[in-house]
């Protein structure tokens, strides 16, 4: 038999209590009532006292019977249908009125299976999980839903997805986290943004010292259009969960420590990015041929990481491209010449791999291109004369790599351009003094370590802007240009490894005063250092001054330490 629960006892104590009292008056004692009526009888004056006393068993019974007729409508009120009992308790009624999404529940088992959604029930019943955590200040520390889950519905999702981050990334330990689980709402918390509806747009959490792996709960933040979580030490994929955002338009994961797929099945969903930067990380895989689905990217940085196979033909489809960063991983094969559809293109860097075969020449359509950057790969055949039509061009670098032939004289077209680096080629012939006629913001040319013959052109060193020239380990004959000495930032000279003759001139007064490094060993060089060079030496401007001054008798005459700070025999090493 199922026995009442407290609350129902209670009212039927107050109703015994009410009968008790019924009874009470029904068996007050007569003569009370009788004296009653005779105080009533003297006040009205309308009855004698032998009538009183002649009356007296009729008024007995006329106040039993009032007596009893209360009794009776005691005792049919009691005889009414009664409510039933609830056999559930009622739970407490919150201070907050609209409680009604709890649905008999508590607020904890509410929202674990409200979250249930996102996350599997069994890792939010764990003790420590991020997930657990964060339902678990959800429901009893955050002030803005502890009394009343119900009154977030439209937010709640995105509020437990971002408490899920915090502790899932060590929170607690980032370097700023002001507003986060505290009073204020989401869109207030430092880094999130909202847009007009209270959903998420941005979140921006670079240089924060996040320290976990990013949660699958990112799903929650579905209307998320930018994610930048740029230098902190997050490890770990990609989330599944991020591909519920389709809004995404900006992705920057650089300088983390995450790894996994470059290209998994979260990132097919994003359709819409434009900006997509996963530098300096741990991704394997491939670029899939379905990156030609990406038609709105304008970033593509991947550099400094695992990732293989070729550089897919694909990559001529995504014509809104303007930076690709593919420098510092083993791509392979050739590169496409697709590439020259890319007409907005104005970084192009792939150096750092293994990359073979010729340069195509539908690259030298991408004109707007300023970097060009396919050093350190396996790269061969010639350096085109159509690079001059490359006129935006502010560096070059085809270092180490297999390219034969000449430098192209065109490159003197390039008015624009700072750095031209060329070293450990094969390249040969001379140097055509049309190079560097019309470049008036050259500061680094580095040519060492190829073949090049000939004279060094005196329109070099025309060059005002110059800063870092070197040209070791070539065949320049011939005496030093008469002026070497005047562009004035000049820092490191190095002319080692060549076939130089003549003598070592003297400093001019007031030039090299910026000149940090010469090298003149292993040239044809003879005859004794001026002073005007040891000079700079004491002076601590000159800190590396280098010449063939070792070897009995030496080939130059230099005081050594003072003035030459190291000393060669003059025989020029083979080559490798």
């Amino acid at each position: 038999m199922t026995s009442r629960p407290k609350e129902t006892n209670w009212v039927w104590v107050v109703i015994l209590c009410a009968f008790v009292s019924a009874i009470a008056v029904a068996e007050e004692d007569p003569k009370v009532l009788l004296r009653r009526k005779r105080t009533t009888t003297k006040v009205t004056g309308t009855i004698t006292n032998a009538e009183a006393v002649g009356t007296f068993e009729d008024l007995w019974e006329l106040e039993s019977a009032q007596a009893e007729l209360q009794a009776e409508r005691l005792l049919q009120f009691m005889s009414m249908s009664m409510p039933q009992p609830n056999l559930n308790p009622t739970p407490k009624p919150s201070t907050n009125t609209n409680t009604d999404c709890l649905q008999g529940s508590t607020k904890i088992q509410y929202l674990r299976n409200l979250f249930s959604e996102v996350t599997p029930l069994s890792v939010l019943e764990s003790v420590d999980t991020p997930q657990a955590r964060a339902t678990q200040w959800i429901a009893t520390q955050d002030p803005l839903s502890a009394n009343n889950p119900c009154a977030l519905s439209d937010t709640i999702m995105q509020r437990y997805g971002l408490t899920t981050l915090y502790f899932a990334t060590q929170g607690d330990f980032w370097t700023k986290s002001t507003g986060w689980l505290e009073r204020d709402p989401e869109c207030e918390w430092t880094g999130v943004t909202c847009g007009e509806n209270g959903k998420v747009d941005k979140l921006q959490l670079a240089f924060n010292n996040l320290d976990g792996t990013l949660p699958d709960e990112m799903s929650t933040l579905n209307e998320m259009t930018l994610l930048d979580i740029f230098a902190n030490s997050i490890s770990g994929s990609l989330p599944e969960g991020l591909g519920k955002a389709t809004n995404l338009k900006f992705l920057d994961a650089e300088r983390n420590l995450m790894g996994g797929r470059v290209f998994p099945d979260t990132l097919e969903e994003l359709k819409d990015l434009e900006v997509l930067r996963l530098s300096r990380n741990s991704f394997t895989g491939t670029i899939p041929n379905s990156i030609s689905q990406w038609t709105n990217l304008r970033q593509l940085w991947l550099s400094n990481n695992d990732v293989q196979g070729t550089i897919p033909t694909e990559i001529g489809l995504l014509t809104e491209l303007r930076t690709t960063f593919l420098y510092s991983n083993r791509f392979e094969g050739e590169i496409p010449s697709e590439i020259g559809n890319l007409r907005m293109l104005s970084i192009l860097r792939v150096d750092g791999n293994i990359l073979e075969g010729d340069i195509p020449d539908e690259l030298y359509n991408l004109v707007e291109l300023t970097d060009l950057r396919l050093d350190v790969n396996y790269l061969q055949g010639t350096i085109s004369d159509s690079i001059g039509e490359l006129t935006k061009l502010n560096d070059i670098r085809l270092n180490s790599n297999g390219f034969r032939g000449t430098i192209p004289s065109s490159l003197g077209e390039l008015e624009q351009l700072s750095n031209l680096i060329l070293y450990k080629n094969l390249l040969t012939g001379t140097l055509s003094s049309r190079i560097f006629s019309r470049n008036n913001q050259l500061e680094q040319l580095d040519l060492s370590g190829n073949f090049l013959s000939g004279v060094i052109p005196e329109s070099m060193f025309s060059i005002p802007t110059l800063k870092y020239v070197y040209l070791s380990n070539n065949t320049f004959s011939g005496e030093l240009p008469v002026n070497f000495q005047d562009p004035p930032l000049l820092k490191d000279l190095y002319l080692d490894g060549n076939q130089l003759m003549g003598q070592i001139p003297g400093v001019e007064a007031g030039k090299l005063q910026n000149l940090n490094e010469i090298l003149f060993q292993y040239n044809l060089l003879s005859g004794v250092v001026p002073t005007s060079w040891c000079d700079l030496r004491l002076d601590f401007v000159l800190d590396d001054l280098f010449t063939d001054c070792g070897g009995n008798p030496p080939k130059i005459q230099c005081d050594f330490p003072d003035c030459c700070n190291r000393c060669f025999m003059g025989d020029r090493p083979q080559r490798r």
